[in-house]
């Protein structure tokens, strides 16, 4: 995908590397003038609603909003506006293969059409989107990717299920908080939130009953779990966790087809450890999924999957020779016999191979 980087100078007193970060990329050049347009309004509107997400502060946690910008930022995200893309927002960890000199690690935030038509629900989007960007940038486990090429330690399938839903869970549950800061510090409408896996409303009911931003987002992050959906692939009636393990099982095993055929080493499945579950919920502020090193009993376990996932997992796990899971490596364990820390393991998968020409990069 092309993509050419563009940053205007709307304030000569900014130092041209921040006003560089503070702007989304031009996705492909314009053939129309309204379309440029578009963007440009699109683009000058994200921009206002970064202002909006960073004078965010919470009673018990302080200015969250810049919190969250500033963790973002220093992830060296891209924001782009995809004027074609029928999903509000999608954040891309890893792209494979990747183009020559470059790592797998893409990072970038996609704004579409659909985000961009609603401010408030363009907010909910972007901050959704940058939690995924802050999970990946700083969660090891989650560079352990079937879709990274700079690594042969990979996630075994039900494992990177597992990865899968509890970043939702954190990305949801962090969103629905900082909508109600949203619509609380502006005093705006909060129909906005009425479609998403938990709304405002039932998470400012959530932190009245536990008196505790870090325990609603936790019973948020459960109750997310059983929003009613339908099935991505078939049509039918599911719950959103269903929706989103048959999506990873589906990757999951497309990758693997696209790995085949070129010439990628032989791949070590592991399995997690509850440091690694903890790393994924510590995006910033709150850490989600438990306290200090102690990970809670209701992110422990393996997500629960319907009958037909069930069947996707085992028909996986055959194809690429898992018998036993139990038996699998944890990810640290694999990590020592490389001699290599999960530290070392980030540091290596987020460092391109070769010169890269410097692009512009939103916060």
């Amino acid at each position: 995908m092309s993509k050419t980087g563009t940053a205007h100078n709307n304030n000569p007193d900014e130092e041209p590397e921040k006003q560089a970060q503070e702007q989304p990329l031009l996705r492909d050049s314009f053939a129309q003038k309204e379309t440029a347009m578009a963007f440009m309004l699109a683009r000058a509107e994200n921009d206002h609603l970064l202002q909006r997400l960073r004078a965010l502060s919470d009673s018990e946690h302080g200015p969250i909003g810049q919190a969250l910008h500033d963790r973002f930022r220093a992830t060296g995200c891209r924001i782009e506006i995809d004027n074609e893309m029928k999903p509000l927002a999608v954040h891309t960890s890893f792209v494979y293969p990747p183009s020559k000199g470059q790592s797998s690690y893409e990072n970038i935030v996609y704004l579409g059409t659909g985000a961009t038509k609603s401010r408030e629900r363009h907010f909910a989007a972007l901050v959704h989107e940058a939690t995924h960007a802050t999970q990946t940038g700083y969660s090891s486990i989650l560079h352990a990717s079937p879709y990274n090429a700079a690594t042969n330690i990979v996630m075994c399938p039900r494992d990177f299920v597992m990865a899968c839903e509890r970043a939702e869970q954190d990305a949801y549950a962090r969103q629905a908080w900082l909508s109600a800061l949203l619509i609380e510090k502006e005093g705006i409408s909060d129909s906005f939130t009425n479609a998403d896996p938990v709304s405002a409303k039932t998470f400012n009911t959530l932190r009245n009953e536990t008196q505790s931003v870090t325990d609603a987002m936790r019973q948020a992050a459960v109750k997310m779990l059983s929003c009613p959906r339908f099935s991505s692939v078939r049509g039918d009636p599911v719950t959103l966790a269903d929706s989103y393990h048959e999506m990873a099982l589906l990757s999951y095993k497309n990758i693997m087809k696209r790995r085949a055929k070129g010439n990628a080493p032989a791949l070590q499945f592991v399995r997690m450890e509850d440091r690694d579950i903890l790393d994924i919920g510590r995006s910033y502020g709150p850490s989600l999924f438990g306290d200090n090193d102690q990970l809670l009993a209701a992110f422990k376990h393996p997500a629960q999957l319907s009958p037909h996932n069930q069947r996707l997992l085992d028909r996986l796990n055959k194809a690429l020779g898992i018998t036993d899971e139990a038996s699998l490596p944890t990810f640290g364990a694999a990590l020592a016999a490389q001699g290599r820390t999960r530290e070392s393991f980030l540091a290596d998968s987020r460092r391109p191979p070769g010169p890269v020409i410097q692009a512009a990069h939103a916060p």
